[in-house]
């Protein structure tokens, strides 16, 4: 099942993409003749590095249920009743996603949040549990929403930053590429 993990506990999206920063520098590296010494192999080159290297916004798509099962789960302490556990109805309600999975793990500078946790995903699935009394489907996806809206709403806010890293790393790329091109094209001319 999804994992959880506090926005306080979550590293800022710069982190992110200083590692990328440091991939592009280990690559660019380790760039040999044969990768920039025409300009179909510099072209060949430049994709593969943008597909290594840009992140691809996430997209969170619409819930749907995916299982169900009955349960006896522990009733907590505070809550006084005379049983220590109930029988609920347990329904996963899955959110389809696309785009880089490691923006769940960062978060964006001087974001406000609740205290909530952001889902992680596993196995490029979000997939939510939620309780009901009974099996009722409107009711299951409005607590898997609410349960995901602090993912949504951190996700959201990840998005433009990415946008614009990519945007920033994509001049960047042919700068460097056509500078290491030249430094090597001029060791082996």
């Amino acid at each position: 099942m999804t994992q959880y993990l506090l926005p306080n506990q979550l590293p800022v999206i710069d982190d992110l993409f200083r590692e990328r920063n440091q991939q592009f520098v280990t690559v660019l590296k380790n760039l040999k003749l044969k990768d920039v010494e025409t300009d179909e192999a510099l072209a060949k080159t430049s994709e593969r590095i943008k597909q290594d290297i840009l992140l691809s916004p996430v997209h969170i798509g619409e819930p749907r249920i995916i299982d169900n099962f009955q349960e006896t789960r522990p009733i907590p302490a505070h809550m006084g009743l005379g049983s220590t556990s109930r029988e609920v109805e347990v329904v996963v309600v899955n959110f389809p996603f696309n785009g880089s999975s490691e923006i769940f793990g960062y978060i964006a500078a001087g974001v406000i949040y609740v205290d909530r946790g952001v889902a992680q995903p596993e196995n490029n699935e979000l997939n939510v549990e939620v309780e009901l009394g009974r099996l009722d489907k409107e009711e299951a996806l409005s607590q898997a929403k609410k349960t995901m809206e602090n993912t949504l709403s951190i996700i959201n806010q990840n998005n433009p930053h990415v946008l614009a890293w990519n945007d920033g790393f994509i001049i960047r790329l042919g700068v460097e590429l056509k500078r290491r091109q030249k430094e090597l094209l001029d060791l082996y001319s």
